[in-house]
């Protein structure tokens, strides 16, 4: 479960505000009355709950209001925490077994993800950050007014870097060729599939090629797994 403080879902991830959430296919979450006010509250595994805590920072960078950005900024480091077990400045706590299968990994999740784009519209998709066209161009704008205002060389340094990283979120690149995208396929879909239930025959109706899914090891073959426990 990931309880987001209302205040921030509303100004980072709302669906009325961000179309992220609905993009990512999220479910709706329940408002509820919790602590010291409402909260957003999804029922989400570990590797889906780290890609929305990673929307919100990144969206959190995108605020004006300077006392919100730094609760947010505080509250993902906190939830980041919590959600897996690795304390803000410390070493990793001890996490109690969960039961029945471990949670798929942030990049199994990825790989599965692109490759079915990629059988689902002939294209590799674009790595793109999923934040509004303007609000990426009024960051651009204040780094290019900070340019011409600073003259420490290293502060230019990484204005420019950060421009270069806002430039790219307006002229995304695929996230890989083909090939890469189908051996990351290969590679990462068993444990996918394990962990959701999802035997060969959906893939292969979805239209990922027999000779793919043989490879990743979910219908005979060779198991091209790298991530099998």
């Amino acid at each position: 479960m990931l309880a987001v403080p209302f205040t921030i879902w509303q100004a980072t991830i709302d669906p009325a505000v961000d179309g992220w959430a609905t993009q990512r296919g999220l479910p709706v979450p329940e408002l509820r009355e919790r602590g010291r006010g409402q909260q957003a509250v999804y029922e989400l595994d570990e590797s889906t709950a780290m890609e929305v805590l990673d929307r919100i920072r990144r969206q959190a960078d995108g605020l004006h209001d300077a006392v919100l950005k730094t609760r947010t900024r505080s509250w993902v480091r906190k939830a980041v925490s919590s959600v897996s077990g690795e304390p803000v400045g410390g070493q990793r706590a001890a996490r109690r077994p969960r039961s029945g299968s471990r949670s798929v990994p942030a990049a199994a999740v990825a790989a599965v993800r692109h490759y079915l784009e990629l059988v689902d519209t002939g294209v590799p998709p674009l790595a793109t950050s999923g934040r509004e066209r303007e609000v990426v161009e009024r960051e651009l704008g204040e780094i290019d007014q900070r340019l011409e205002l600073t003259d420490d060389v290293l502060a230019r340094l990484d204005l420019l870097a950060k421009r270069r990283g806002l430039l790219g979120e307006l002229e995304p690149a695929p996230v890989g060729t083909p090939d890469e995208l189908e051996a990351a396929f290969v590679r990462h879909a068993g444990s996918f599939a394990r962990k959701h239930g999802y035997d060969a025959d959906v893939f292969a109706e979805f239209g990922v090629p027999a000779d793919v899914l043989e490879r990743a090891g979910l219908r005979g073959g060779h198991d091209g797994r790298a991530d099998a426990p």
